[in-house]
């Protein structure tokens, strides 16, 4: 299947409306005045790809290539905002949520392609999705020091079949919002970070959409020693 351009999509004006709704998210919650305070550098990916201010994808190829098997579609190396690449080698953080369904720091990274509509990248009946997945985090593992971050501190969904809030997506189920959780996972080892975490919300490896199965042939299998042991001590705290 063709990976069709994004013209229609950028003469159509609708990523000029993206590009609004993006500062209006970041002025509405605080970032922006957290950026200026800090003096941080707001990267939005999609911008600088389609700006053409890209890495070489010669030297991400070489990058990625030297430690991991090719990836499935060449386009991911011409797909790393200069911005980001000249900051190889240092610290990069995933920064993900819980959420009712089981999507953690490595699926997080999914988000670094820069296509504002992903579907593409699933494949037909999702015959892609893990494959891409996974490819990402190829990408940045290869240029970065790259660590997890799951957390839950102030708030968590939790499926409940009577909850009081229903997802705007029609096909997940209702939840309820814990409040005050205080959670939080910190890992070097993105795919035992995952695993873990999967175990210990209560999710079914069928359902982990195959990635993890995936990534452990990249970057390592997790220690199922560590996964049964971490799930008799946390017990169902994290299930719903």
């Amino acid at each position: 299947m063709e990976n069709r351009d994004w013209d229609w999509f950028k003469n159509g004006g609708h990523y000029d409306q993206i590009k609004k709704e993006d500062r209006a998210f970041l002025d509405k919650y605080g970032f922006t005045d957290l950026f200026n305070e800090f003096n941080v550098t707001y990267v939005n990916v999609t911008d600088e790809v389609w700006s053409g201010r890209i890495a070489d994808p010669t030297e991400v190829k070489n990058a990625v290539e030297t430690r991991f098997k090719p990836v499935q579609i060449d386009k991911l190396y011409s797909m790393v905002p200069k911005k980001l690449y000249d900051l190889r080698g240092s610290t990069f953080i995933s920064f993900a949520k819980l959420k009712t369904y089981p999507s953690f720091t490595i699926k997080n990274l999914f988000g670094m392609i820069p296509d504002p509509l992903r579907p593409w990248w699933h494949g037909t009946r999702q015959s892609t999705r893990a494959a891409s997945i996974v490819d990402i985090n190829k990408v940045y593992h290869a240029l970065f020091n790259v660590y997890g971050i799951c957390e839950a501190l102030n708030t968590m969904p939790v499926l409940h079949p009577e909850g009081k809030v229903q997802s705007k997506f029609f096909s997940r189920p209702k939840y309820n919002i814990i409040e005050g959780l205080g959670f939080v996972a910190f890992g070097r080892d993105l795919v035992s970070l995952d695993a873990i975490l999967c175990n210990l919300a209560g999710f079914d490896f069928k359902e982990f959409w195959g990635y993890i199965k995936l990534a452990e042939e990249e970057f390592g299998a997790y220690d199922r020693a560590v996964l049964k042991d971490s799930k008799m001590k946390a017990g169902n705290w994290l299930s719903p």
